[in-house]
């Protein structure tokens, strides 16, 4: 299963994402429950650089059995507050996984994704 967790500050904002594991859904190279999570994260890391200018923000470590990617804001960029662009990257990227976890729930029983805000 992929586990994705969205750690949120008190205020509201989102500090940072975090996927880790396969989703089990087809063999390495075939999960398309595994490519839309990878999409996902690759579009925060894209936005995030282009769009915010942030650099050396995220780490990727993947190996053919499970992935462990992560990101996580400055602080700077929380002090911007929740109109801030990157926190309007965050919460589209966290849309996104929410959709595919539903996706997931519904039509293949939900085995494969959970997300969640801590």
């Amino acid at each position: 299963m992929i586990n994705v967790t969205f750690s949120v500050t008190k205020d509201g904002l989102i500090r940072s994402l975090s996927v880790q594991g396969h989703a089990g859904f087809d063999e390495y190279g075939r999960d398309i429950i595994c490519a839309a999570s990878s999409t996902l994260f690759q579009t925060a890391i894209h936005a995030l650089e282009e769009l915010c200018e942030l650099k050396d923000f995220y780490q990727i470590a993947q190996d053919s059995a499970r992935t462990a990617s992560k990101l996580r804001l400055p602080e700077v960029e929380l002090l911007k507050g929740k109109d801030a662009p990157s926190q309007w990257v965050m919460a589209t990227v966290k849309s996104g996984f929410d959709l595919l976890e539903q996706t997931d729930k519904e039509t293949y029983g939900g085995k494969h994704i959970q997300v969640v805000l801590n």
